[in-house]
């Protein structure tokens, strides 16, 4: 919370979405509301998702802004994020931005805030070449697709910035998976924006190694094989509803099957 609310940019709210958690988390979010001055939102859940499907819809559904950012809750941004963000957005007309290039931080919960020798630059998805200005991508989906498939462009939700009514009017939605719903998302949005930008500049920091994360948590095998073709299965179901509503992927099937794969 200190990093958003440290931003030169201060025309933003900030929703965060309580999935009945159990530890101080929520003491921690009102103990900010009072320093953002009525800018700080806390909605909560009725139970419990399992994933971060449902609460990132909830956070969506309840906003109001221009554009949206949706952070991992443990990930910082350095001050100047959301104002390079904005700017850049509003000066190309773009209804997303793809950040090609970000840190990482290998912290853990003794260390809450990263030196800058804890840093690790690097390309998201390790595959460049990487742009060194801010680049529009093709208004091709077909090429569009084709880059996601060679991952050169990454599937996390909080590599990207972009416009509410993208979402709204095109009714892009997270689905309800307990991980990978980034994956499905990310194809959304590339299957609708009209113009995305991808930029150079590192601007968030993905803290690596989180023991509380639903992916980190110690499972035996059955119990893994369980939980990932639990969301392979749903993952598949619901892309399928997706591509089945898009004329693109039924006039061309192939780019369906290579996502589905």
């Amino acid at each position: 919370m200190t990093s958003i609310l440290n931003q030169t940019f201060q025309n933003f709210e900030v929703i965060v979405v309580d999935d009945c958690s159990t530890d101080k988390s929520c003491d921690v979010v009102e103990s900010f509301i009072p320093k953002f001055g009525g800018r700080l939102k806390l909605l909560h859940m009725k139970k419990n998702s399992g994933g971060a499907g449902k609460p990132s819809n909830k956070g969506i559904a309840n906003s109001i802004g221009k554009y949206l950012f949706i952070m991992d809750n443990d990930d910082l941004i350095f001050k100047s994020t959301l104002e390079v963000l904005y700017t850049t957005a509003e000066h190309f007309d773009v209804d997303m931005i793809y950040m090609e290039q970000g840190f990482t931080f290998s912290g853990n919960e003794d260390k809450l805030f990263p030196d800058s020798s804890d840093l690790k630059g690097r390309g998201w998805q390790g595959r460049g070449p990487f742009v060194d200005k801010p680049i529009q991508d093709s208004n091709n989906i077909n090429e569009r697709i084709e880059v996601f498939l060679q991952s050169r462009m990454g599937w996390p939700v909080w590599e990207k910035f972009f416009k509410r009514t993208l979402i709204t009017e095109n009714d892009i939605t997270f689905p309800n998976l307990k991980a990978s719903q980034d994956i499905i998302f990310t194809i959304e949005l590339i299957s609708h924006a009209k113009k995305i930008l991808r930029v150079p500049y590192p601007l968030y920091v993905y803290r690596l190694n989180n023991p509380n994360s639903i992916c980190a948590t110690e499972r035996n095998n059955a119990e893994k094989l369980a939980f990932w073709a639990d969301i392979n299965l749903q993952g598949i179901k619901f892309l399928t509803n997706f591509f089945s509503e898009q004329k693109f992927f039924n006039d061309n099937p192939k780019y369906k099957w290579a996502l589905l794969n």
